[in-house]
């Protein structure tokens, strides 16, 4: 059962696997389904899309599922900025070009700052 989301217990106290699935939730807009293996999703006038293997699309680790999140945003309206300050890791922002500002800074490795920071331009952390 989906872990249920509290104030106590957001999406920013998650890591791993439990950050996976809320990205591909509530970023990817993607529905886990008892039947099947992949992420799934059920686009106007069709019955269902199928997208990637449930157990190894892992956006927090790989770059390559990073950059499928990057690209959703893209396609939401939102802009990226990273950066290697001083080698010590990246920080990454994700926000809408309309908005005042940047959106927030996260840190972090790549994939994982990626997956924080559209959680949080989407307001989900």
């Amino acid at each position: 059962m989906p872990e249920v989301l509290t104030e106590t217990n957001s999406t920013g106290a998650l890591s791993g696997r439990e950050l996976d699935i809320a990205v591909a939730e509530r970023v990817m807009g993607w529905q886990r389904q008892p039947d099947y293996n992949y992420w799934m999703s059920f686009p106007a006038g069709e019955s269902f899309k199928l997208h990637k293997l449930i157990a190894t699309w892992r956006p927090c680790e790989s770059i390559e599922a990073a950059m499928d999140v990057v690209n959703r945003m893209k396609d939401l309206g939102y802009m990226w900025n990273a950066q290697t300050p001083h080698g010590t890791g990246w920080e990454v922002q994700c926000y809408q070009p309309t908005s005042r500002g940047r959106g927030e800074e996260v840190k972090g490795l790549l994939p994982e700052a990626i997956c924080r920071a559209a959680l949080k331009a989407l307001g989900a952390q």
